[in-house]
Parts: structure tokens; C-alpha cells; sequence
């Protein structure tokens, strides 16, 4: 339910609404498929229907994501297998949410570290 009071009235005065997930810790399983959990996947989709269904433009994002795992900065950053989780995540949201509407719009990654 889009219960959010103070986003909505937001929403209503500027058209859009950035949905901003947190990805982290929603991933059942690990390397290989780094598999999202469908309930959480499906969570995402639901609440950009329901901004989609009131016209409006709607943004999903990875966030916070960058402070956890796709945290590039650090020593210790493993390249590939940031880049294989970074893929195979934006492989099932666009899945998920393909051809939905030409409102939606999506933002890799927000405020990556060093910004």
C-alpha cells in the first residue's frame, strides 16, 4: 500500500517518486547467480505500479549498496566480483521491471563513495 503520506503529496507536486532500494541484504543466494529474493523483487515492482498508475514518473535506484558490498574504494575491493553482482542484480531488476512503462526510469548506483 503506497502509505506514505508525505511522499505522496510530494509526488503530486513534482510528478515523480525515486523509489530508493536497498539491495543489500535481499539477495538469497551468493557467486554465481547472486539471486534477489522474488518476494523483495516483486515488493520493488508493486510500488512502481501503483506510482505508475497515477501517472506519475517513478526512478528505481541501487542504494545504500554502495556502503556494503559495491563499495569501490576500498583496499580490499574485489573488481570482478563487484561487477558480476553489479550485473546479475541489474540483470533481474530490468527483467522484472522491462517494458512497464516509458515513465520509469532507473539510476545505477546513488552517491558512490567518493562523491
Amino acid at each position: 500500500m503506497f502509505d506514505c503520506q508525505v511522499s505522496y503529496i510530494i509526488c503530486l507536486v513534482y510528478g515523480h517518486l525515486t523509489i530508493t532500494v536497498t539491495w543489500a541484504y535481499h539477495f538469497d543466494t551468493e557467486a554465481p547467480d547472486y539471486t534477489v529474493d522474488p518476494a523483495w523483487l516483486q515488493r520493488v515492482s508493486d510500488v512502481v505500479d501503483m506510482v505508475l498508475e497515477r501517472d506519475m514518473y517513478v526512478l528505481v535506484n541501487v542504494h545504500h549498496d554502495s556502503w556494503t558490498w559495491a563499495d569501490v574504494t576500498q583496499a580490499s575491493a574485489n573488481y570482478t566480483q563487484i561487477e558480476d553482482k553489479f550485473y546479475r542484480l541489474w540483470y533481474q531488476i530490468g527483467t522484472k521491471l522491462a517494458c512497464k512503462s516509458s515513465f520509469l526510469a532507473y539510476e545505477p548506483i546513488n552517491e558512490p563513495p567518493g562523491t
